[in-house]
């Protein structure tokens, strides 16, 4: 049996703590975990395939991207063979972020359990970032009253050994299980922050595709599908969609059959175009997958230039899961925070998280998300129904812009090099200290000054796209200039060609 050493316990907030050494980078429980969904996987990735080459060829999802995309773009696009099409979605979801949101201020913002406090992870100086199950075990977090929901689907979907007793879990089990993440498909701004407030970019590097694949959000799925009764989106899904008994996992890079299944379960835009839905919904991935005309946040005011939307299904829940099974080793396993710019700026959580990606060396971002900002975190179901807007399938959010913190930027190893004018810095602080935003959550007056001020230069960036940059530790690209912004570590071990990169000397 697997000993792990513990410290002398304190307190803190009402709650007796312990912080034990750092966890194994990967048990042995969860490498077999591992194993045994890859086996399963790697044939169902390559039946899948033809599945995808079929709607991809399918003439209503060619409609649907010629009636999305500029004629020009769509003339390229639909030109593609669709077996180039697949290859460059591949790409891109294999590019896109992985992200883990959590709540900090209350328990009203975040919809997803008990997660790790901002001032336990500053004060004590973690090594990890714990799973839920191991905060509980720790006793860093409160019972959670939701587990109940992991355990069901960690034991029933992923294949996991339950716990003695999920109600007070043990840190050995704990340890075995995954940590939560979701694959940002659609380069949400905020990556999930539904979740809260704060989102970490992890490493791909780092986890070298050591996770579980599942089509969708798998707690949402045990909530709405099995054994349900009422729930506030039962007539915006499609529960056949994904059959857990039918269909394996994935794990990366095996993911093919789990594409059909999201594209199914998420069926809001039937109201839009009936039971072609589907195709519809793959063209509307593609586009924000692949479209540059259309993704890239406007810098002007324009309503020619107005960007893609997402819709509020595809802001809430637009995510295949994508679950390490390894332990999150503090700093190396984070490459990026980002901060939801209508909850956070100029607060004192947002000072500490200030202080906490400086000492970790990592960059933070402010976003501006509201729609996807939607916050049911302790509210019951008629109280959430009340704050859905009625049309789950209307374009209502761009999420497309990230501002990069400059005074965090200038002392982390993404941002020594990169040439930012006194003056941004100075108006990115003078938009700091207003007084006026002491008082209240900025809203979208806030966020367009922002927008205005620092879209088109270094600040601005967009998350990686395939092929963007020379590796996936590089950080965004900007949107003025398609400039990578990286680590030093990548120019010295990368073959650059094609794309500058901002890096440290």
């Amino acid at each position: 049996m697997r000993v792990l050493a513990v410290t002398t316990c304190v307190t803190l907030s009402g709650f007796a703590t312990s912080t034990p050494l750092q966890p194994p980078s990967q048990t042995s429980a969860q490498r077999a975990l591992i194993e045994a969904i890859e086996v399963l996987a790697v044939d169902a990735h390559a039946h899948a395939r033809p599945q995808l080459l079929s709607m991809l060829s399918d003439k209503r999802t060619r409609q649907f991207l010629g009636d999305l995309l500029p004629d020009k773009e769509a003339t390229e696009l639909l030109n593609l063979p669709p077996s180039l099409l697949l290859d460059r979605i591949s790409g891109e979801l294999l590019t896109a972020e992985l992200v883990h949101s959590f709540g900090d201020a209350d328990p009203g913002i975040g919809n997803c359990g008990i997660d790790l406090p901002l001032n336990v992870a500053f004060d004590q100086g973690l090594d990890a970032f714990y799973n839920l199950w191991q905060l509980q075990s720790l006793m860093l977090v409160p019972p959670d009253s939701t587990s109940w929901i992991m355990e069901w689907c960690e034991v029933n979907l992923f294949g996991a050994t339950p716990f003695e007793d999920f109600r007070h879990p043990d840190f050995e089990t704990a340890s075995d299980r995954v940590f939560y993440t979701a694959l940002n498909m659609y380069r949400g701004s905020a990556g999930n922050p539904q979740c809260g407030p704060i989102s970490v970019v992890l490493s791909q590097t780092y986890l070298q595709n050591q996770a579980i694949m599942a089509p969708v959000d798998t707690g949402y799925y045990r909530m709405a599908c099995v054994n349900s009764t009422e729930h506030i989106w039962d007539s915006k899904i499609n529960c056949t969609g994904w059959k857990p008994s039918e269909q394996p996992l994935g794990v990366p890079p095996f993911f093919n059959h789990l594409i059909p299944s999201f594209l199914h379960f998420n069926n809001s835009t039937r109201v839009k175009v009936g039971d072609d839905y589907p195709y519809y919904n793959l063209a509307r991935l593609v586009v924000r997958l692949i479209s540059r005309s259309v993704y890239r946040a406007s810098l002007t005011t324009s309503e020619n230039n107005a960007p893609y939307k997402l819709n509020f299904v595809e802001n809430e829940i637009g995510y295949i899961e994508v679950n390490p099974a390894a332990s999150i080793a503090l700093p190396r396993a984070i490459k990026l925070v980002i901060a939801s710019f209508d909850i956070l700026w100029h607060t004192a959580i947002a000072d500490k998280l200030r202080k906490w990606c400086i000492r970790n060396d990592w960059p933070l971002a402010f976003a501006f998300n509201p729609a996807m900002g939607h916050r049911c975190g302790g509210l019951s179901d008629a109280e959430c129904r009340k704050l859905m807007p009625e049309d789950l399938s209307a374009e209502i959010d761009p999420a497309n812009l990230r501002i990069l913190d400059p005074v965090v930027l200038k002392q982390v190893s993404c941002g020594h090099n990169v040439t930012v004018a006194r003056s941004l810095l100075m108006d990115f602080q003078e938009m700091w200290n207003r007084p006026v935003l002491r008082s209240s959550h900025p809203k979208s007056a806030q966020w367009e000054e922002m927008r205005r001020k620092f879209a088109g230069t270094p600040l601005g960036i967009e998350p990686l796209f395939f092929n963007a940059c020379a590796s996936l530790d590089c950080i965004g690209v900007t949107i003025s200039s398609g400039v990578c912004i990286c680590p030093s570590k990548v120019a010295e071990s990368s073959d650059v060609q094609d794309h500058e990169l901002i890096i440290v000397q």
